[in-house]
């Protein structure tokens, strides 16, 4: 029973990340935000999936409860995928790391010039 849901991961795996990461963008829109919901997903599922392993020692039905999880997580993936839903970040998320930016770069100063 172990080894067969380590064969879903991947899936779960690739169809979160293509969801996030699949979507065209120029060379100037930032993939920054993508790459870390990417990561996000994919290291929430994976430790969810390793709490649900460990729960199932003592409660056989926890299983069923991960590859439900498993499931879940490509169909969501793939509906996003299927879909066309880009993922943006909120407005405020943008400005605010904006105007952080620009704060950081009126306390460094640019670098002089060798």
């Amino acid at each position: 029973m172990t080894a067969s849901w380590r064969r879903s991961y991947p899936f779960a795996f690739a169809a979160l990340t293509f969801a996030f990461l699949g979507t065209p963008r120029t060379t100037r829109q930032s993939r920054n935000f993508s790459i870390g919901c990417a990561i996000f997903a994919v290291f929430g599922l994976r430790m969810a999936g390793f709490a649900c392993s460990v729960m199932t020692v003592k409660t056989p039905a926890a299983a069923f409860l991960q590859y439900l999880m498993l499931m879940m997580a490509t169909i969501a993936g793939m509906l996003l995928i299927l879909g066309g839903i880009v993922v943006e970040p909120p407005a405020v998320v943008t400005e605010a790391i904006d105007k952080f930016n620009a704060r950081l770069l009126r306390l460094l100063g640019r670098p002089a010039a060798a």
